[in-house]
């Protein structure tokens, strides 16, 4: 039996390429991030010159979106659902089902790239999912639990401060506190601030690339 050589394979044959999801922050939309899929598409980040980039389009951002609020207070009371971090995650994971059952895509060059909160849904992702072979948070590294214990969880909440403000009236306060906060986090994003928060979940990325900006 004689072996094709590369050069000889049929014109027709697609060349599996690289693809890059990349996850908007809150206050985002996926179409404000075309410059920055051009960009990784046109400069070639990825063996290929001819990377194939696609955005993840995930439900409109929280602090654009009275009906997203809404469905995460709803959340914090009912203790059912997670729209808030977790569903990104397992939205970018159904992603990857589709994106490595592509003929065109090489299902061992998938990256991840997440601005803001979609940077914590990056290493989330990526630490779960062993598929995501290389992942870069931009800024959404972060550690919940340090945050609540020193006093620094003020700029976080406030990308969902809606939800906490309609918490926080069930409760009959006036304004919102750690304590809170700290409820809030164990009904919507439960182990978000101990189990799954930053510290163990960056460690199980390895030893995958990842890049922290």
């Amino acid at each position: 039996m004689s072996r094709t050589n590369r050069s000889e394979a049929p014109a027709s044959k697609i060349a599996r390429r690289p693809a890059v999801i990349v996850l908007h922050g809150t206050g985002a939309k996926k179409e404000e991030q075309v410059a920055l899929l051009r960009s990784l598409a046109d400069a070639g980040s990825w063996p290929s010159r001819s990377t194939r980039v696609i955005t993840e389009s995930a439900r409109t951002a929280m602090t654009a979106s009275p009906t997203t609020r809404m469905r995460v207070l709803q959340t914090y009371r009912t203790g059912r659902g997670h729209p808030y971090m977790y569903d990104t995650v397992w939205d970018a994971m159904r992603l990857i089902d589709y994106l490595i059952a592509r003929d065109d895509v090489d299902p061992a060059r998938v990256g991840l790239m997440g601005l803001s909160k979609g940077g914590t849904e990056t290493y989330l992702t990526a630490a779960v999912d062993p598929r995501v072979a290389v992942a870069v948070p931009v800024i959404g590294v972060q550690g919940f639990r340090w945050a609540l214990d020193h006093d620094a969880w003020q700029a976080r909440a406030a990308t969902f401060q809606p939800a906490l403000e309609g918490a926080a009236k069930d409760a009959g306060q006036r304004a919102v506190d750690a304590a809170l906060v700290r409820r809030f986090y164990a009904r919507v994003a439960p182990g978000i601030d101990g189990e799954f928060d930053a510290p163990a979940m960056l460690a199980l990325i390895a030893p995958r690339a990842l890049l922290v900006i």
